[in-house]
Parts: C-alpha cells; sequence; structure tokens
C-alpha cells in the first residue's frame, strides 16, 4: 500500500510541476502580448508627423477595449514615453526617446530586463 502511495505522490508532484511550467508560459507570453501591444501604440504614434495623437484616434484605430487603451497608455505614460500634449486629451511620444530606439526600449521594457537583454547579447550582431 505504501508503494502504491509513494508513487501517486510522485505522479501528483510531475503534474504539478507540468501546471507551474505551463502558467509560467502563459504569464510570458502574456507579458510578450503586452510588449508588442506597447509597441503597435509606439508605432503609432511614429507615424504621425508630430509624433502626436489624440486619445479619441487612438481608441478608433485599435479593436482592443477602452480599458486595455487606457491601461497602456497609462503604462507608457508612466514610463516616459509619452507626454501630455498641448491640447486636452493629447498624447506625445517624448522627443529624445523617439529619436533614439535603444532609449526607447530601455524605458518600455525595464531597466532589469534591458540589463540582463544588453549583457547577453553582448557584441553580437544579429542582422534580419
Amino acid at each position: 500500500m505504501e508503494i502504491e502511495q509513494e508513487m501517486r505522490i510522485k505522479e501528483l508532484e510531475e503534474q504539478v510541476e507540468q501546471l507551474t511550467f505551463i502558467h509560467g508560459i502563459c504569464d510570458k507570453f502574456g507579458t510578450y502580448q503586452s510588449l508588442c501591444k506597447d509597441a503597435e501604440i509606439i508605432m503609432f504614434f511614429l507615424e504621425s508627423k508630430e509624433h502626436t495623437r489624440r486619445y479619441i484616434e487612438v481608441v478608433n484605430h485599435f479593436k482592443w477595449s477602452t480599458s486595455t487603451i487606457e491601461r497602456h497608455l497609462q503604462i507608457l505614460k508612466k514610463n516616459g514615453i509619452l507626454v501630455k500634449g498641448d491640447l486636452p486629451g493629447e498624447y506625445r511620444l517624448d522627443r529624445d526617446i523617439s529619436e533614439d530606439v535603444d532609449c526607447m526600449l530601455h524605458y518600455v521594457i525595464g531597466d532589469s530586463l534591458y540589463r540582463l537583454a544588453k549583457k547577453s547579447w553582448g557584441k553580437r550582431d544579429y542582422e534580419y
């Protein structure tokens, strides 16, 4: 009877490990999707001549829920990538950041992940 219980416990432990692995992948994929949405918003702003967009333009352009758009705008604003425009409801890309992609990437993904990426990237050059 003890052998059967030990086998059952090991089987359950393996199932738990697989579930945590799957949750880890899903969490990372969710983060990846979130970064992709941030990048889409940034590209939308870069398409404009003055790198300025009104809130209603952003909402009409992207077919996401309004709360998702607002959350991403707030995150980009908090990270210093977007700043308030001259008019109400207007957002503008920070000029310094919009001209330096490396600096923009640093702000989007955060300091710790950026440093890790730079360290692992080293002097390798990946051509796409």
